[in-house]
């Protein structure tokens, strides 16, 4: 019997093969269906994400075409927890040499290979632990002669707050530093952040902390 004799069948007739035919299609739909969504699934749970933009509105990063900027962007990168902003700002010859507090209760860190990479490490880990960053690293200048060749080192006070997951208050650092901002081509960066020494909180007269405490705890801890 062909196909159209069965179509054409009385309607009070049994039709054992219609009734497996449409469960053998809505089988076949299903295992369609499900052949569909088994890779957009995974491409949900298992495919690399795309990074995480920076917190609030949209950045705007004036060209560093003179070293006062790239301190400029690095606040607003910091405050905006954009690595990619700061890391912008960061010269491929970066070096970081902390304080001697910070080095001496940190002695596990590799303070003499703390180059760009481990920068980019530390920053990256910050930012992925901490709700929000208040940054001020020209808080207080005490040395910043204008740039007349292709390096200039400053000298300021600064000053940082970072607000971890559910704290009450902010934890502030605050230090004295030598920033040496470099030309390469045609921009500014920092080639070097020297920790000299932590300074007093301006309300509570208390020593605080430097950066270099804030990097060897994100470091100590892992990340």
């Amino acid at each position: 019997m062909n196909g159209y004799a069965r179509e054409g069948a009385p309607a009070g007739g049994a039709d054992p093969g219609r009734g497996a035919g449409r469960r053998r299609s809505s089988w076949w739909q299903a295992m369609a269906i499900g052949a569909l969504l088994l890779p957009l699934a995974g491409g949900c749970l298992f495919a690399p994400r795309d990074p995480e933009p920076p917190a609030g509105n949209e950045v705007v990063y004036p060209p560093a075409s003179e070293p006062a900027v790239v301190m400029e962007n690095l606040d607003k990168a910091l405050q905006a927890r954009d690595a990619v902003g700061y890391l912008n700002m960061i010269s491929p010859n970066f070096r970081y040499i902390p304080d001697s507090e910070a080095a001496s209760q940190y002695p596990a860190v590799d303070w003499d290979n703390w180059d760009q990479a481990q920068e980019e490490l530390f920053i990256t880990a910050l930012f992925n632990n901490v709700e929000a960053v208040e940054s001020a690293l020209r808080d207080v200048v005490i040395f910043a002669e204008p740039a007349s060749g292709t390096t200039v080192e400053w000298e300021f006070i600064y000053a940082l707050q970072v607000t971890s997951p559910g704290a009450a208050q902010p934890t502030p650092y605050r230090g004295r530093a030598f920033f040496k901002l470099a030309l390469e081509g045609t921009f500014w960066a920092l080639a070097e952040w020297r920790d000299v020494q932590g300074e007093a909180d301006p309300v509570s007269g208390a020593t605080l902390p430097t950066s270099g405490n804030l990097r060897g705890a994100i470091t100590a801890g892992g990340g």
